[in-house]
């Protein structure tokens, strides 16, 4: 079953700038997630992938469309947090559910995760969310990054970054 979101927030102004309202993003990612869940109450099998905007997507598309060839009984959630990606892809064929990510905070990581309950994560590049991170780990949830670079000066070598 492929499900498709075809949510399309309301548009707010914001010093003359049109956004979408990072609270609307999360209260109905979390309504799609739990409709979809309702759905598919029977899928265990779950892959969870997060792309920060659209070029995050593009540099991760030949990992999805493996996971969507290669592991046919799991499925697909696809997370972005930009617009760009969400706006463009929100109807990719190669997901079974595509929805905005929550604001990283320590509430919405432990439901986001509790509704999702991913058998396996996948970041692309440098949308790193600390919270999710710490979530994951705590409940011994398989994650990896891919296509990231990094340099010993990074935040993520930092004294605070080692909580990740």
């Amino acid at each position: 079953m492929v499900t498709r979101t075809g949510f399309e927030p309301v548009n707010a102004c914001v010093k003359g700038m049109w956004v979408k309202p990072l609270l609307q993003r999360a209260i109905y990612c979390f309504l799609i997630i739990t409709s979809f869940e309702f759905k598919c109450q029977q899928i265990k099998n779950r892959i969870w992938i997060h792309c920060a905007s659209l070029g995050e997507f593009e540099q991760g598309r030949p990992v999805i469309e493996y996971f969507k060839k290669n592991i046919p009984d799991h499925k697909i959630l696809l997370t972005f947090f930009s617009p760009s990606g969400y706006e463009i892809r929100k109807r990719t064929e190669i997901a079974d559910l595509v929805v905005y990510l929550p604001l990283d905070t320590k509430k919405n990581a432990k439901r986001f995760l509790d509704l999702v309950n991913p058998e396996f994560t996948v970041f692309i590049k440098y949308d790193i969310w600390p919270n999710l991170l710490i979530e994951l780990k705590k409940r011994k949830l398989r994650a990896i990054l891919i296509s990231a670079l990094f340099r010993k000066n990074q935040s993520y070598f930092k004294t605070y970054g080692s909580r990740m």
